[in-house]
C-alpha cells in the first residue's frame, strides 16, 4: 500500500451536528504501517461542555479555555489532510460535524465501523474499544481524538491483513 491516509477522530459536545461542537480533532497521517504525522488541537466550543462529555472524554473545560475557536483550527486541518483519504471509525458522523462547520471533503472515506461489521461478523458490539480489543489493539485512551485516531489506523491496516483470507476464495 503506497497510498497515504489520514485517520481522524473527533471529539464532541454532543452527537448533532449544527448543534453540537467540536472540541477536540487528533489525526494521524499514514503510510503502510509507518506514521508520517499526526494532528492533535483542542477546540474551545461556544457552549459550555457537558459534565456527561467531560465524563466521556476526561476532557476538563480548564483544557479549553485557551483553546483556539475551530475557525482558527480549519486552515491548518485542511492543510494536513490535503486530498489524502479519510479512514475513520463511524466516519459519517465526523464528517457531518466538519461538514456543519463549513467544510466538505470529496476524497474517498474508509470506515472501520462498517469494515469491522463486514470483517467481524460475530462481534457483539462494533465501538472502536470492542473492535481494537478483539484484534489485540491496545487502547489506553477510549474517547480522546488523537488516540482513537491511532487505534482506528491500526484496526484499518489490521482488519485486511487478519482477515484476508476471508476474499481468497478459489
Amino acid at each position: 500500500m503506497e497510498q497515504i491516509y489520514v485517520a481522524i477522530d473527533l471529539e464532541m459536545t454532543g452527537p448533532e451536528p449544527g448543534q453540537d461542537e467540536i472540541i477536540e480533532i487528533g489525526a494521524v497521517k499514514f503510510r503502510d504501517d509507518t506514521i508520517l504525522e499526526t494532528f492533535q488541537q483542542f477546540v474551545q466550543p461556544r457552549q459550555s461542555l457537558p459534565l456527561k462529555i467531560t465524563r466521556l472524554t476526561g476532557i476538563t473545560p480548564s483544557e479549553l479555555v485557551n483553546a483556539p475557536r475551530f475557525n482558527t483550527v480549519a486552515p491548518e486541518l485542511v492543510k494536513f489532510i490535503k486530498n489524502y483519504p479519510l479512514v475513520g471509525h463511524s466516519i459519517n458522523s465526523d464528517l457531518a460535524m466538519l461538514q456543519a462547520q463549513g467544510m466538505a471533503f470529496t476524497q474517498p472515506a474508509y470506515d472501520t465501523f462498517d469494515l469491522s461489521t463486514l470483517l467481524l461478523p460475530g462481534l457483539k458490539k462494533y465501538t472502536l474499544a470492542a473492535v481494537a480489543e478483539h484484534l489485540g489493539i491496545a487502547h489506553p485512551a477510549d474517547h480522546r481524538a488523537l488516540n482513537d485516531a491511532h487505534v482506528t489506523r491500526q484496526v484499518f491496516l489490521l482488519s485486511p491483513k487478519k482477515y484476508g483470507h476471508l476474499s481468497q476464495r478459489n
